[in-house]
């Protein structure tokens, strides 16, 4: 009992489709790896999980909109993931927030900011007896600069990871197996 010809050629064409297949796999497991970073806290390498430092502030919000994860406020580096670039034998998935890259590496030193010139509008405190509009007072701010002191943890959601790399192995082998028997 042996293979013949059209086993033959089955078996490659299925094994050449699941190589064509594999990058865009690849880039799907990736990416749903990272942003599940977000909603764990952490960073798993070679199984361990090294959860991400807490904030320092509470959000003044918390009550209204209740806790939120670690590095999620408007969700924007989280959805922001995505494949950047993909080929028929690589696949490369990242971010372009610009902020993207101090949250993943930590960061610590002196930022320069440029503030421009705003209108502030101050409310004078409303009574409560009285019916009627309540007075806004408006007033402009100059522009100025300013240096602050930033020192950002380090907390990675984006990288090399042995885990990732076994979870993409055991996917790709199970997806060629059943394509075989099916």
């Amino acid at each position: 009992m042996g293979i013949d010809d059209k086993e033959i050629k089955v078996l490659h064409k299925v094994i050449a489709r699941h190589i064509k297949n594999a990058p865009t796999l690849t880039g799907a497991i990736s990416t749903k790896f990272y942003k599940d970073r977000f909603v764990r806290g952490g960073w798993i390498e070679s199984n361990s999980f090294q959860k991400w430092r807490p904030r320092k502030r509470r959000d003044r919000n918390e009550k209204r909109r209740g806790k939120r994860a670690v590095l999620v406020q408007s969700g924007r580096l989280k959805r922001s993931i995505r494949v950047l670039k993909k080929t028929s034998n690589s696949v490369i998935v990242g971010t372009d927030v610009e902020y993207a890259r101090m949250h993943n590496e930590g960061f610590s030193g002196s930022v320069s900011q440029n503030v421009s010139a705003h209108h502030r509008k101050r409310h004078k405190r409303r009574n409560r007896k009285k019916k009627g509009k309540h007075i806004v007072r408006e007033h402009k701010v100059k522009g100025f600069n300013r240096t602050i002191k930033q020192n950002i943890p380090k907390r990675q959601f984006l990288g090399k990871s042995e885990f990732l790399n076994k979870r993409i192995e055991k996917q790709l082998e199970y997806m060629l197996k059943k394509q075989i028997k099916g």
